[in-house]
């Protein structure tokens, strides 16, 4: 299960996820552990933009914490 945020987006989820579990939160395996997700960047050619598009995709290991993330931080 994918969740897909624009960089902008992600950037206020992270400030607020760091300020509930510390710093070192940002690490990967810690996002694993504590919210069930992994973070990846993820960039595409736009063809109607005509330019390369980046935005942030969450990968969940389950619906209960995608369902959790959606309703505690979107």
């Amino acid at each position: 299960m994918t969740l897909k945020l624009s960089n902008r987006e992600w950037s206020d989820i992270l400030i607020r996820i760091r300020k509930e579990h510390g710093i070192s939160i940002q690490l990967s395996w810690k996002l694993k552990e504590t919210l069930g997700f992994t973070v990846r960047r993820h960039h595409y050619y736009d063809s109607d933009k005509g330019h390369t598009v980046s935005d942030i995709r969450l990968d969940f290991y389950n619906q209960a914490a995608m369902t959790f993330f959606q309703l505690k931080y979107l």
